[in-house]
């Protein structure tokens, strides 16, 4: 008896631990106009993002409550990283030495002069608006290598550090300045050819491989830290000393223990020691299931987070404070509450005014409507009466105007709260402004 009350009380202590390491969120489906699955999406700001098809790119200005289908200046190439190094620019690469640029924040794109037809460019890494790296990838039957391109002036001219043929694919880049920088490449996709990791200090001139390895092809390098490096794709991979070491990590939460083929859609580090990742458990040709993870110890381990039935997801962001979801035939869902009407001109308003909630008492929801006068950093948070935060409903930089939020009576892992008095405090710069509310369930 009491060796089934100890073990009772572990689990219970394991179950919460899980239950506090593991995020759980509210999320709620966008619909957009795309047919299509997206392969990409990402944010320059809390309002401005872009989702990206194979060859479609759709864009959003209300922090993704709509999307638009974006011309591009191209027809049928295959779009392969979009990146946004400031909210007015932007770069997308694809086949046939594509490179495609926006200068006004999306609203136009133009194609440049990569100097190059034949490669399937892919990695990209810029330092700023002007001065970045592509890498990219051949294979035509006669030739077969990877090629490095440079600019300084924001894509108007782009330089050829490398174009070699003998076989070595360059899948991706990532620079710490204009000296240092690393590139990822194999001679090929199965995971019994070696990974090859190229180190530059002089901007690209040269690249001296550092290390290789096998048994695991990875494509794509993202930045967690000053010198840390993840990488995804047939697995895992992680570098503390900016690329030069590497180790393999594939403890993955999975519905059951057998383990079948996981691959690395995306990852996004969020800082410290977390980040998400979209897995693939691939089971055979037409068993594929793609899931949501989160880690808090670099990677070590992988958790499941949950996301609404049906939905797979192949890509991850964050915009501002919340993410975003790109999957299946256009499918984005999100954590971001939703803005309930939005009026831009406010007449008569010079400071802002935090409303009484409606209805007041509520169960099981309740609106809170706020004004502001000015473009402004907004943050609108309920608290218990003991001062702990429960939800985060807003905390972002928002136009002048009035805004009507909604919340549902859960806290920021998506759990019902109790009966109670709640707080609703509104903070603008320095200003704050506070409302009672009564839940009765």
């Amino acid at each position: 008896m009491i060796l089934r009350t100890i073990i009772t009380i572990l689990f219970a202590f394991c179950f919460q631990l899980y239950a506090q390491i593991t995020p759980q969120f509210q999320w709620r489906t966008i619909k957009t106009d795309i047919n299509s699955s997206f392969v990409k999406i990402t944010f320059s700001d809390s309002l401005h993002g872009w989702a990206m098809t194979q060859y479609e790119l759709a864009r959003t200005t209300d922090g993704g409550e709509s999307w638009q289908e974006q011309t591009l200046p191209v027809d049928s190439l295959d779009l392969r990283r979009i990146l946004f190094t400031s909210s007015s620019t932007g770069y997308i690469t694809g086949e046939k030495g594509l490179i495609l640029a926006t200068k006004d924040g999306g609203s136009h794109w133009i194609k440049q002069n990569s100097g190059d037809n034949d490669h399937l460019l892919r990695g990209i890494s810029f330092l700023n608006d002007s001065t970045g790296w592509v890498t990219g990838e051949m294979d035509d039957g006669k030739k077969r290598g990877g090629i490095l391109l440079h600019t300084t002036n924001g894509g108007e001219k782009w330089d050829t550090l490398s174009d070699r043929s003998d076989g070595i694919l360059y899948y991706d880049v990532n620079f710490q300045d204009n000296n240092n920088g690393i590139i990822i490449g194999s001679k090929g996709w199965d995971n019994l050819d070696l990974m090859k990791i190229y180190r530059t200090t002089d901007g690209g001139k040269n690249l001296n491989m550092v290390n290789q390895f096998g048994g695991v092809q990875t494509f794509a390098l993202y930045r967690a830290g000053k010198d840390t490096l993840w990488s995804g794709g047939f697995g895992f991979m992680k570098s503390i000393d900016y690329g030069i070491s590497w180790n393999r990590y594939s403890n993955v939460e999975l519905p059951d223990s057998t383990k079948y083929l996981l691959i690395f859609e995306d990852l996004l580090p969020i800082g410290g020691k977390k980040g998400y990742a979209v897995i693939s458990d691939v089971r055979g040709a037409d068993k594929i299931t793609l899931r949501l993870h989160y880690t808090e110890d670099e990677g070590d381990n992988w958790k499941i987070v949950s996301t609404p039935e049906g939905f797979q997801p192949l890509a991850v962001c964050k915009g501002g404070n919340y993410f975003y979801l790109a999957g299946y035939e256009g499918q984005i869902i999100t954590n971001r509450p939703k803005s309930m009407g939005i009026e831009k001109k406010v007449s008569g308003v010079s400071s802002f005014q935090l409303m009484q909630n409606y209805p007041n008492p509520f169960n099981p929801s309740t609106t809170i409507e706020f004004f502001t006068p000015n473009e402004s950093q907004v943050s609108l948070v309920v608290y218990n009466l003991l001062g702990k935060e429960v939800k985060c409903l807003v905390n972002e930089h928002i136009s002048a105007g009035r805004y009507k939020m909604q919340w549902d009576g859960a806290d920021n892992y998506g759990k019902e709260v109790p009966s109670g008095v709640y707080l609703f405090n509104l903070k603008i710069g320095n200003k704050s402004e506070l409302k009672k509310a009564l839940l009765l369930r």
